[in-house]
């Protein structure tokens, strides 16, 4: 992580925000560039501790239960990379132990791949102009087209507003939840003055730092799926530099910042897949400067029996307390390409709202 962003954020323990700096009895590993790359950081206040591995913050409440479910990803990250791991000290402090490696692995052994993993997401994200480019004439093309062109995405819809609304002098935080591979927080550091990326996912926020921070090893291809089991190497577009950029492991309920510090949140296609949207929007509105930008999408797509927020309607109906809504296009389309002949489309409700 990035020494800047110690400046931003604050233990995320419930009713805590207490200031967060790296351990003095644990020797960190950094570079020349600003980055921390392995240590732990102790919070000033409530004494709760939080590891960086592999240059990813883990801000996370619970980190026993979030390494017994994240583990085996860990590990396999730091193996993938060239000249990088997780040292035997940080493995001490973690006190990793076999129950953390309770699956004997996944079936598919691309499965097991950093870039195969996040590869449809990169391409979608950074590289759309490549999603047809190997489709035949007719509709489907044309519907691939739509997608490609700028603005007719979620992404190019919601920036565009946060362009808008940040003004001429961008001031204050910027976070994206569910950030992915990082998209949507490399277009909110155009708009203010700091921005954070911020999942629950290991994989995600290690691919989006390596490709977009350069570190700590630069990622510069994805991998596509052409047929099952084989996969094509395809190389990813040189990412613009961005010095008010990061990327953390945290949670949308407990964003790792203080009360009314965010000017920003977004949460694109992440509302829907929550287990308690509530709790996300509850913190949203807790983080957020009265005033503050909020913008979601959703293509209320769950796999939730009874999901609490299932239509525009139901959107609107809990945003309505705390947020007032600026603007909002009930079908934008979303499409990501896993393999040649599959493929997932979504219709998204984009929403933009201010904070009371």
């Amino acid at each position: 992580m990035r020494f800047e962003t110690l400046k931003w954020i604050c233990c995320p323990a419930a009713g805590c925000a207490g200031p967060l700096a790296p351990q003095t009895s644990f020797p960190g590993l950094s570079d020349d560039a600003g980055e921390l790359t392995e240590a732990v950081l102790l919070c000033g206040a409530c004494g709760a501790e939080y590891p960086v591995v592999l240059g990813v913050a883990l801000l996370e409440c619970d980190i026993g239960s979030y390494l017994a479910a994240f583990w085996d990803d860990i590990q396999a990250c730091g193996a993938e990379m060239p000249g990088a791991g997780i040292s035997r000290r940080m493995l001490e402090y973690l006190g990793v132990a076999s129950a953390f490696t309770s699956r004997s692995g996944p079936a598919d052994p691309g499965d097991t791949d950093l870039r195969w993993s996040t590869s449809p997401y990169l391409q979608a994200h950074f590289n759309p102009g490549s999603l047809g480019e190997d489709l035949p004439p007719g509709w489907w093309r044309g519907a691939i087209d739509g997608h490609r062109r700028a603005g007719t995405d979620p992404y190019g819809y919601l920036m565009s507003a946060a362009r808008e609304l940040s003004g001429q002098s961008p001031e204050g935080l910027a976070i994206d939840v569910g950030t992915s591979v990082g998209r949507g927080a490399t277009e909110l550091a155009a708009c203010y003055e700091y921005s954070l990326g911020i999942d629950r996912s290991f994989r995600a926020i290690l691919s989006a730092r390596r490709y977009l921070l350069r570190a700590p090893a630069p990622l510069e291809d994805y991998r596509l799926e052409s047929e099952r089991g084989r996969w094509d190497v395809a190389r990813l577009p040189v990412p613009r530099p961005a010095e008010n950029l990061d990327f953390v492991v945290a949670s949308g309920a407990a964003l790792p910042v203080g009360t009314a510090k965010a000017a920003c949140v977004a949460a694109l296609n992440v509302i829907c897949a929550a287990a308690e949207p509530q709790a996300l929007l509850d913190d949203f509105s807790r983080a957020l400067v009265s005033g503050g930008v909020l913008l979601v999408s959703s293509p209320y797509w769950s796999d939730d029996d009874e999901p609490v927020i299932r239509n525009p309607e139901s959107l609107r109906r809990v945003l309505k307390p705390s947020f007032d809504l600026v603007a909002e296009d009930e079908m934008v389309p979303w499409v990501l390409r896993l393999a040649t002949r599959r493929w997932n489309v979504y219709l998204c409700h984009c929403l933009v709202a201010t904070s009371h």
